[in-house]
């Protein structure tokens, strides 16, 4: 501005008194891999943008008077208000998942709670792919559900968590501690629409005597879904035939960054 470089959006924002409904982040797109950019309820282009001659959306969808969103598509809904829902393996209180205090204690649970839009926030520790010791049991994910790792139990917004100080695992080390043998074959299952961000898989194990399909996809399997995974981590995880990490059939595209 006026020469002078500005590091951040809200510097510029600041001193030149300019795009004041312009907004820095994620766009929260439906799915972006595959070209879906219709946004998601948390989005920060929702109700951001400048009221124009535009009245509908790409969709013919009505656009909000005042404040529509940012972009060409605007948020109609989807019947119901997406929640929050809390996991943390520490928790103590009622167990409802309605906050840190009353979190549930394992992802499980949060992800039979959640529906479509719905985002689970999961505190820092390591979460079983099972809790009975179950190899053939996994994480599996539900359709238009977000995932988030990196919390430590205290957070009001999912940009202050931090992943890499504070570890949120999904392991498939369900048996006889760092013992393979006996750890899950698949520690987390994706599906469509779904995001897994910011967490690590590890300990999978996809070893079967006489299943050829068990002998792949280790640290997570997509069958006919696609996923987004972003910033995660995976290892530890081996298969027999392939995709120690990922493996991905039956038309499979998910979208992967920065892992």
């Amino acid at each position: 501005w006026k020469n002078e470089p500005q590091r951040t959006l809200a510097e510029w924002q600041t001193l030149s008194g300019k795009d004041a409904n312009s907004r820095f982040g994620d766009p929260l797109f439906r799915d972006a891999g595959s070209g879906d950019l219709h946004v998601r309820y948390r989005s920060p282009a929702v109700d951001h943008g400048v009221a124009s001659s535009v009245t509908v959306d790409l969709d013919g969808d009505s656009r909000t008077g005042g404040t529509p969103d940012i972009g060409a598509d605007e948020w109609t809904g989807t019947g119901r208000t997406p929640i929050t829902i809390y996991v943390d393996k520490d928790a103590t209180g009622g167990g409802t998942g309605v906050s840190w205090t009353d979190a549930f204690t394992t992802v499980h649970a949060g992800l039979a709670l959640a529906q479509d839009e719905d985002e689970l926030w999961v505190a820092e520790g390591k979460y079983l792919s099972s809790a009975t010791n179950d190899r053939e049991a996994s994480i599996q994910m539900v359709e238009g559900v977000t995932l988030l790792g990196g919390f430590t139990g205290t957070e009001s917004n999912r940009e202050d968590r931090n992943p890499t100080a504070h570890p949120t695992i999904l392991s498939g080390d369900i048996g006889v501690e760092g013992a393979m043998e006996d750890n899950a074959i698949h520690v987390v299952k994706g599906a469509d629409f779904a995001v897994l961000d910011g967490v690590t898989i590890e300990a999978g194990n996809a070893v079967h005597r006489e299943d050829h399909a068990r002998m792949k996809g280790a640290g997570m399997i997509n069958e006919a879904a696609s996923p987004t995974v972003v910033n995660c981590i995976f290892r530890g995880n081996y298969a027999e035939n392939r995709g120690g990490a990922i493996y991905n059939c039956e038309g499979s595209s998910p979208d992967i960054r920065n892992c």
